[in-house]
């Protein structure tokens, strides 16, 4: 979609704009430089930052008029990761994704009867995000407390249906991807600079698209989750 296109083209920006840009005080204080004749010590305040996690997700339900079918999604348990690149203090974008199995209970609607001849039946699907992120918060070589926000913008993908039992494919056969956006809040503790360990809240919300669904049925999805991630100076 022309939609998915553009998103693509704005990360790249941003991930380019990050690898770019100078860090201008600390790149010199990370290479060394000369004072005077005299070299400067070098220090070890990260360049990039690498982040992984896990949490709890949970799913709002999502109409899909394609496959004619409602996925009421439970709680799902993400691996999360982030790559960014520090180009301030405390400021740093990359690119940040997660992945999961969710459970649900998949409804077919109209002539949609894949639960094994059935309406209603337990299932599975694959749900995961991939995109942009920017974040503030957190200073480079400090310890201790400290509190940092998280924005998000990409894709948040709904795949590989299958029933739980008998064990089945669902529709639809091919993975969906809707646009993602959303901001997060949390509390770290750095043990050393570049040693952290992070909570984060996120409110998130995703744009289904409207194809054969009635004209009362919202397809902006919020889901939230709650994760619990280390967070490494490189």
């Amino acid at each position: 979609m022309n939609g998915f296109r553009s998103l693509s083209s704005a990360a790249l920006l941003v991930l380019a704009f990050a690898a770019v840009l100078p860090a201008q005080e600390g790149a010199g204080r990370r290479r060394g430089g000369r004072v005077g004749g005299a070299a400067q010590a070098s220090t070890s305040e990260p360049t990039f930052w690498l982040s992984v996690g896990t949490g709890i997700l949970l799913l709002a339900p999502v109409w899909d008029g394609n496959s004619q079918s409602l996925w009421d999604f439970g709680d799902g348990f993400p691996l999360t990761f982030a790559v960014e690149r520090e180009f301030g203090s405390g400021l740093s974008a990359g690119l940040a994704g997660s992945y999961t199995r969710a459970p649900l209970v998949y409804s077919g609607t109209g002539s949609n009867s894949a639960c094994d001849g059935s309406i209603r039946c337990n299932a599975h699907a694959t749900v995961a995000t991939y995109g942009a992120v920017f974040r503030g918060g957190g200073t480079s070589g400090q310890t201790g407390m400290y509190q940092f926000f998280r924005l998000f913008l990409g894709a948040i993908q709904y795949g590989a249906f299958e029933q739980d039992s008998p064990r089945r494919k669902l529709p639809p056969g091919g993975a969906n991807k809707d646009l993602l956006f959303s901001a997060g809040y949390g509390f770290g503790y750095a043990f050393t600079g570049d040693w952290r360990l992070e909570l984060t809240g996120e409110y998130m919300n995703g744009v289904h698209e409207r194809d054969n669904l009635p004209g009362n049925v919202q397809t902006l999805a919020r889901h939230y989750s709650i994760g619990l991630g280390l967070r490494v100076g490189l």
